[in-house]
């Protein structure tokens, strides 16, 4: 291959282009036609149909291009039946169409999406630069996008496109810094990560965590090398925050406090030397009190203080941190025996929820009085029945400590930004930089 395209390690290299799709329909042509466009050969273009049910529209355009394959195109066709067993789910069938593919590296494209001409000879350059800076083999590249159509997702658009290439790690904790459909890497990275995640939601979110935590680098080409297509109907703008939540909790308190990871376990590059053994939040408001919440308990116990400029939010002075206990309540004290059972099942399920789940059996009578669902036999013993209720166990709020609530000025590294950005009016990011903290080292965004 010549200089112009990259350099002599690209020469030759098969370059598996991997479209999962179902029910695309006539948007699958324009997909397909873009692949056509490619400065780079050879290309083998890997299509998986997840079970489409459009009367045949989509499997017939899939079997018309695999007739009539371009130039220096091969084309691998998978399917998944609507009597085919389990649920069908994103990262089973990305999983599937990357298990029909045997190029060197895969190309992945949404298929209702278009690619430039310049992204796959764009990527490979991209990746062999980026594993000759890092030495390591296991690169992940992304590019710039443009919506379609214009105008979609502007907050979301504009922070990605506009990340440094040290920010694609520091701000991991946010979102997907590298938007899946323009993700191109090596099979062989492909299966030393083990795919993605096939039940659930967010597979990408999670698939980019684990790449960072297990010492996998992220590299984007900067020229615009993708149409990303906006769909109201997309899985992607329907996973809940709170899942989000979790997930980016999880790897933060994995990735940064050491919490959750395989002891003893070497620490790649792409951490920090040491996990943190305290750290403060910048931030006491929704967002930064949500975050609180979703940290486990260990990780809890390490905040030092919440931080704000907000007057409104210094003169409370503290936060609480709360622990849901379980409290035994005489069921006269509950309005109607219907309300203590309701109250039953909150209990046991916030219980199992803050992970100290209640006794699958039913308690032991106290002080006389039979248990939450027992009948009293008079002598402080229970009869399991569904007769009236005489004790019943709710959750109930006890508090741990008081955390400050301190001035910005007087917050000390390491903390994590619990501050949504672009929604102060530049305000908190003015701040932040005025700082002078380094961002992945002294901090990280968490929102």
């Amino acid at each position: 291959m010549s200089k112009g395209e990259g350099g002599s390690s690209m020469h030759g290299v098969l370059v598996s282009v991997l479209i999962p799709c179902k029910n695309t329909g006539e948007l699958l042509k324009p997909c397909l036609a873009s692949i056509a466009e490619s400065s780079h050969r050879p290309l083998e273009v890997c299509l998986y149909d997840d079970g489409s049910d459009d009367d045949g529209v989509t499997l017939g355009i899939i079997a018309e291009y695999a007739s009539n394959a371009p130039q220096g195109i091969s084309v691998v066709i998978g399917s998944r039946s609507q009597s085919d067993d389990g649920a069908p789910s994103i990262g089973a069938a990305r999983n599937a169409v990357a298990a029909l593919a045997s190029g060197d590296f895969l190309c992945w494209l949404d298929s209702d999406d278009v690619m430039l001409p310049c992204r796959i000879a764009g990527s490979l350059e991209t990746y062999f630069a980026k594993r000759a800076e890092s030495g390591c083999d296991h690169v992940l590249v992304g590019s710039r996008f443009v919506r379609d159509p214009p105008g979609s997702t502007p907050r979301y658009a504009a922070w990605a496109n506009s990340l440094s290439q040290d920010q694609l790690v520091t701000h991991r904790f946010r979102e997907c810094t590298l938007i899946q459909p323009t993700w191109f890497l090596p099979r062989a990275s492909f299966a030393w990560i083990g795919g993605y995640e096939a039940a659930g939601l967010a597979e990408d979110f999670k698939f980019l965590l684990t790449w960072v935590c297990r010492g996998g680098v992220l590299a984007r080409l900067d020229a615009v090398a993708l149409v990303y297509t906006y769909s109201a109907g997309s899985l992607s703008w329907k996973v809940p925050q709170a899942l989000l939540r979790k997930i980016r909790v999880e790897a933060f308190e994995q990735q940064v406090l050491g919490i959750g990871g395989e002891a003893g376990a070497a620490r790649p590059a792409t951490l920090p030397a040491q996990p943190w053994a305290a750290f403060a939040i910048w931030g006491a408001g929704k967002d930064a009190k949500a975050f609180f919440r979703a940290l486990s308990d260990e990780a809890k116990a390490r905040v030092t203080c919440f931080a704000d400029i907000d007057p409104a939010k210094l003169s409370v002075g503290t936060y609480p941190d709360t622990v849901l206990v379980p409290v035994v309540v005489p069921a006269h004290k509950m309005s109607s025996a219907r309300k203590a059972r309701k109250a039953a099942r909150k209990a046991a399920a916030a219980a199992a929820a803050a992970g100290n789940p209640l006794p699958s059996k039913k308690p032991r009578a106290l002080d006389g009085q039979a248990a939450h669902g027992q009948r009293s036999n008079g002598d402080g013993s229970g009869v399991d029945d569904d007769g009236p209720i005489t004790v019943c166990i709710k959750m109930k709020r006890q508090l741990r400590r008081e955390i400050p609530i301190v001035a910005v000025a007087d917050l000390r590294p390491p903390f994590v930004a619990a501050v949504a950005l672009d929604r102060t009016q530049g305000t908190f990011e003015a701040a932040l930089a005025a700082s002078g903290y380094v961002d992945g080292v002294d901090y990280f965004h968490v929102v």
